[in-house]
């Protein structure tokens, strides 16, 4: 291990799969090389964990560039969190459009990630896939799915994932949503289509613009929609002034 060697581990996350599929090359220096020393990050997880009101299973830190002001992200691409769980706790179902590579830096037997594309009533994951964290090694969460981590051993566990959630925050698509939040939601007779709002400064520098609002516009709202109804389909047509 580091701790008997005095070594590190090299964990290599880059953008060259987008930047093929793009067919383009970097063609300017978007941000500098940072160090995120170790002391200091401990430090500020162990500044939080006193702190009144925080997260009793979830204890971590976001790598933040400051060439990266908008997105708050460690590129403007790629996101990342040391992220601690303490032991005999469960970080309850949560999802995100990014895709998440997690390398499990510390963890005892006994830790694990549960991961799957729905959730039950009470916001348990169905039929999940179980990760394993060992020591060195990495998972992949893929984008959407529902996830938990699981600590049942009585030590802190460590995990830092690097996700492509700079690019998603900058197009506002992140959209990170937590289980209990959702279920709050439905039982109160809502679904929401995305976690993402519109402040209002935001809201009044499109106004500032030119943005007109669409009442006043007099804008005309044409839809047409599809749904499969048992084995019939159903086609309707709505066209009118908005009022």
């Amino acid at each position: 291990s580091a701790e008997e060697t005095g070594g590190a581990a090299l964990y290599w996350i880059h953008d060259q799969p987008l930047m093929e599929y793009l067919g383009v090359n970097p063609c300017t220096r978007k941000f500098e090389p940072t160090i995120f020393k170790r002391a200091d990050m401990l430090k500020h997880v162990e500044a939080i964990s006193h702190k009144e009101g925080h997260s009793t299973n979830r204890l971590g830190v976001l790598l933040g560039n400051a060439k990266c002001e908008q997105t708050k992200t460690l590129t403007h691409v790629l996101w990342s969190l040391l992220n601690s769980i303490p032991g005999n706790t469960v970080q309850r179902p949560h999802r995100h459009n990014s895709v998440a590579l997690d390398l499990c830096v510390s963890a005892k037997p006994g830790v694990y990630t549960l991961m799957g594309k729905e959730i039950d009533q009470d916001g348990f994951i169905i039929n999940p896939i179980r990760c394993e964290w060992i020591p060195g090694g990495v998972f992949i969460t893929p984008p959407g799915w529902w996830h938990s981590h699981h600590n049942e051993s009585d030590d802190i566990a460590w995990v830092l994932p690097i996700q492509d959630a700079g690019l998603y925050t900058h197009q506002r698509t992140l959209d990170i949503r937590f289980v209990d939040d959702e279920l709050e939601l439905h039982a109160s007779g809502r679904i929401r289509g995305t976690a993402f709002a519109v402040a209002d400064r935001q809201y009044m520098e499109m106004k500032s613009l030119g943005a007109m609002p669409a009442q006043k516009a007099r804008f005309k709202r044409v839809m047409s929609t599809e749904c499969l109804l048992s084995d019939k389909r159903v086609k309707s047509t709505q066209i009118g002034n908005l009022k």
